[in-house]
């Protein structure tokens, strides 16, 4: 399932559909952070990358050790957090 939130724009839909075709394995989630600026994907190998709206590049590249993820959302500008699929809460500063 693919959960996509506001602010949705041309750009963004090209950035995004861009980093699922380089994606291997595929983008589960994905989610804009409260202020626009950055999208965060999480994939089925456990990583949750972090990438600028406006020009595309990776800002992070984060791994998770509690299993494949479930679920993922900003908490506010500097907190993402994550459920993994065995219910593991990780918080994120990004």
């Amino acid at each position: 399932m693919l959960r996509l939130f506001w602010p949705y724009s041309y750009a963004s839909a090209f950035l995004f559909r861009a980093a699922a075709q380089r994606a291997r394995p595929y983008i589960m989630h994905a989610f804009f952070s409260p202020d626009g600026a950055r999208l965060a994907s999480g994939s089925k190998d456990q990583t949750i990358k972090l990438r600028n709206v406006a020009n595309g590049l990776l800002l992070q590249n984060l791994s998770s050790t509690t299993g494949q993820l479930n679920t993922l959302a900003f908490l506010n500008e500097h907190t993402l957090a994550s459920v993994s699929r065995e219910g593991y809460l990780s918080l994120w500063k990004v």
